[in-house]
């Protein structure tokens, strides 16, 4: 690479291409990310604290070491643009400074290790409230084997990470006699197709479970958005793919960075939100106790015959009374009949491995 910069080719260049500077973007993603990932953490811990019988795994680790990976991102963004002259035209940056190579390529080294931590801890937190919430069956078997998958693919992209260049320092000084690495860029454009594998299997896991649901249409879809936070990272992570195989980092790093790493640093944020969101519900309910995004759908679906008959249902009861909070581990969504009454149910999202369920229990005679 540095051979390109003889004297001859550096004085061709003209005074507004070494001046391009698109550094803006990265630097200001990276302060606004900062921000926004903070106040989801806090939120996420705040929301926790209200239902605390939920917390996990995902509370005491995995969140935490996610969102810890994230500001590292942040931060190596930040450094990039002060440090590493990213945002500017390599020949530039060896006129004016060729150090700053350097400084960028450690950078660039401690974001590989970062990554796929970042994106791999907030599904590893989703999981676990799936396996919460689906208590048996194959949704069950599915969750556990795709944990395992994952953090079997977190080991290699550290090894990898580790053994790419021999010996480690050769990643960022060529100088090193008899030093060589593997193909960097197809590490870079490989490593996230098993992110975009796993993403579209938690994307489709709780599928199954919601259709059986004998609730509401309006309330399937609420629950199905919840779910479908989980997996909105899989767009980040195809975008950041197609950067990588439509650009070659390595023929002018310092400037191709930007858009590479903006996206590096967007996918696991964007992993790490769809995570929080779900765990928001006990915060919102404290907050907003008479607003519900599944309650509003479900009146949007239901047809005029099923209000009523829920009405006809109440007159002849003369009584009508709310239940309970139960944990889905230990009890079954659908109608349940006993010899002196008769109940319909509606199931409302609460993602922490527990539902709302609003049970209505009309009294019969008993004869």
């Amino acid at each position: 690479m540095a051979a390109q910069f003889t004297p001859e080719y550096l004085a061709s260049l003209s005074p507004e291409y070494l001046a391009e500077d698109n550094s803006a973007p990265l630097l200001n993603l990276s302060i606004a990310f900062m921000v926004i990932l903070t106040a989801f953490i806090v939120l996420f811990f705040i929301s926790r604290s209200i239902n605390h019988n939920a917390n996990g795994i995902e509370f005491w680790f995995l969140m935490p070491m996610a969102y810890l990976f994230c500001m590292v991102h942040c931060v190596c963004g930040i450094l990039l643009v002060k440090l590493g002259g990213a945002g500017r035209h390599i020949a530039a940056v060896v006129l004016e400074d060729p150090h700053q190579i350097v400084d960028l390529l450690k950078l660039y080294k401690v974001v590989e290790f970062a990554y796929i931590t970042s994106v791999t801890f907030p599904k590893l937190a989703i999981l676990a409230l799936y396996m919460r919430i689906f208590t048996t069956g194959k949704s069950q078997t599915i969750a556990k084997v795709m944990s395992v998958c994952l953090i079997l693919f977190w080991l290699s992209g550290v090894i990898a990470s580790f053994v790419m260049c021999r010996p480690f320092a050769y990643n960022w000084d060529k100088t090193i006699q008899g030093g060589k690495c593997g193909d960097l860029m197809a590490g870079y454009r490989y490593i996230s197709i098993p992110n975009i594998v796993s993403d579209f299997f938690i994307l489709i896991l709780p599928l199954p479970t919601l259709w059986k649901l004998q609730v509401d249409l309006g309330v399937k879809i609420g629950l199905f958005m919840t779910f479908v936070f989980g997996s909105l990272g899989i767009v980040g992570s195809i975008i950041r793919t197609n950067e990588f195989f439509t650009k070659d980092l390595f023929s002018d790093v310092t400037f191709y960075v930007v858009t590479t790493m903006s996206w590096t640093l967007l996918e696991p944020a964007i992993y790490f939100m769809a995570a929080c969101m779900p765990a928001l519900r006990p915060l919102k309910r404290k907050l907003l106790p008479n607003t519900s995004f599944s309650t509003g759908l479900s009146s949007l679906f239901t047809n005029g015959t099923n209000k009523s008959s829920q009405k006809n249902m109440s007159d002849k009861s003369g009584q009508i009374r709310r239940t309970r909070h139960i944990d889905l581990k230990s009890s079954k969504v659908g109608n349940i009949e006993t010899s002196s009454m008769e109940s319909t149910r509606a199931l409302h999202a609460d993602p922490n491995g527990y539902v709302e369920l609003q049970e209505w229990q009309v009294k019969k005679p008993v004869r």
